[in-house]
C-alpha cells in the first residue's frame, strides 16, 4: 500500500468519525431565537430533483440555515419511533 493511499484512507476514516460525531452534537447545540414560521421558507420535492442545491443556494445568500430531512428518524433522534407513511391520529 503506498502512502498516498495511506493517507487517503486515513483522511475518510476521519472525516466519517467528524460526520458521526457532528450528526451526535449539532441537533443539540442549536436553538432556534427566531420561532416564526412566516420566516421560514420550505423547499420539498421527490429524490434527485436538486432541493439539495436549491437549499444550499438560498442557505448561501441569505442569513439563514438549512435543515436537511428534519423528519428523517436516522437523522433526528426524537423522531426514532417513527418511519415512512407514519400515521398520527389528530387529538
Amino acid at each position: 500500500m503506498n502512502i498516498s493511499h495511506q493517507s487517503n484512507s486515513l483522511r475518510w476514516r476521519f472525516d466519517r468519525l467528524r460526520q458521526l460525531a457532528m450528526r451526535r452534537v449539532y441537533p443539540r447545540l442549536y436553538r432556534d431565537r427566531h420561532p416564526d414560521i412566516a420566516d421560514s421558507i420550505l423547499v420539498a420535492g421527490t429524490a434527485r430533483s436538486g432541493t439539495t442545491w436549491l437549499a444550499d443556494l438560498i442557505a448561501s445568500q441569505l442569513s439563514c440555515r438549512m435543515m436537511f430531512e428534519p423528519f428523517n428518524p436516522e437523522l433526528v433522534p426524537d423522531f426514532h419511533g417513527f418511519h415512512y407513511f407514519h400515521y398520527q391520529r389528530p387529538e
